[in-house]
């Protein structure tokens, strides 16, 4: 399911960015809007591609080596499961909300976590792998420009632990997390075959699989566990809707060819009417 997320200026500034094609780099930001909180994902490209560039042609799996061969993503396997991981993805992302309480359902790489050992409370921004402007404590506020960098609202040290302390201590207990859902619908590629062999279309299988993607492939409150009866209804229903078009366009013409059959017979009645009334002059005089 894709989501909403916050693209910072300097992401077009960033220069080892700026090395890779345009469409490299919007494919970059799109996969931000599919990652979880921990900005991880399924290495699907299929998928990727139908939900960031449905009208496009892109090869999705050479972009995305490109991508993990600058270092802004790494591609990994745990068991039969392939997983992407945005890098510094959390440094550059506020997670708010209910999706802030819920957990990534995808295991962290190994060298991810090897590298967070190594660094040992780091606090450098990255895109990937170029350094970008380091957070200071406190609230951030615009200040002077200096050689491209802002700086935020120096506070002592010790002074910003006393109110982080403060803060936590009287703060109301979290709720614990609830449980990951466990529902799962099909992929695209599946919901494609399928309606080429009922005889759908593409274009009915993309509006199908993303009406109940957006939901989670939830019927209500209830998880739907058999999804091909409702292709079949919706394969069905598009199909009634295009032959009431049909008809109602037949209908339309229908009724302009009778209108002017009406017009033509008129006209015909006035030119005989004049016609009669000429001879009736004529044989008078």
């Amino acid at each position: 399911m894709a989501r909403i997320r916050t693209i910072k200026p300097d992401f077009f500034k960033n220069e080892e960015l700026a090395e890779l094609p345009a469409m490299v780099r919007l494919l970059f930001i799109g996969l931000w809007t599919l990652a979880d909180r921990e900005g991880r994902m399924h290495d699907r490209p299929k998928r990727i591609k139908a939900e960031i560039f449905p009208y496009d042609n892109v090869n999705i799996e050479n972009d995305l080596a490109r991508l993990q061969s600058a270092g802004f993503i790494e591609r990994y396997e745990v068991g039969e499961m392939k997983v992407i991981q945005v890098n510094n993805f959390t440094k550059h992302q506020r997670i708010t909300g209910s999706e802030a309480l819920s957990h990534s359902e995808f295991p962290a790489p190994q060298t991810a976590a090897q590298e967070s050992e190594k660094q040992g409370g780091n606090t450098e921004e990255t895109f990937g792998n170029t350094e970008e402007t380091p957070r200071t404590t406190g609230k951030e506020r615009k200040g002077k420009e200096g050689k491209g960098v802002y700086r935020a609202q120096e506070i002592p040290e010790r002074e910003a632990d006393e109110l982080k302390d403060q803060s936590e201590a009287n703060a109301p207990p979290v709720p614990p997390p609830p449980p990951p859902r466990q529902n799962k619908g099909p992929c695209i590629e599946a919901v494609l075959e399928f309606f080429r062999r009922a005889g759908g279309t593409e274009e009915m299988a993309h509006g199908f699989w993303n009406k109940w993607e957006s939901v989670n492939w939830m019927n209500g409150m209830s998880p739907i566990a058999q999804w091909p009866p409702l292709a079949n209804n919706y394969i069905a229903s598009w199909h009634r809707n295009d032959e009431q078009k049909a008809k109602s366009h037949g209908s339309g013409r229908k009724q302009t060819v009778t209108g002017s059959i009406e017009a033509i017979d008129a006209a015909t009645a006035d030119i005989i009417r004049d016609l009669d009334e000429a001879a009736r002059l004529q044989r008078s005089d």
